[in-house]
């Protein structure tokens, strides 16, 4: 369903296999969030909230 893209910070490239994007402005315009960030991990997945949907923590 290309809903997931795989992408890289160094290239700032990212792909879902049929398109390519700029990693860098798909994050900055999109509503993007990462789990349990507040914990300091620093964890390399974002999650993309889609369709309206709202984020709660």
């Amino acid at each position: 369903m290309e809903a997931i893209y795989l992408g890289d910070f160094v290239t700032d490239m990212a792909t879902n296999g049929r398109a390519t994007v700029g990693l860098s402005q798909f994050l900055r315009e999109n509503d993007v969030y990462r789990l349990k960030e507040h914990l300091g991990t620093e964890p390399r997945v974002y999650y993309v909230a889609g369709h309206g949907q709202r984020v709660e923590f």
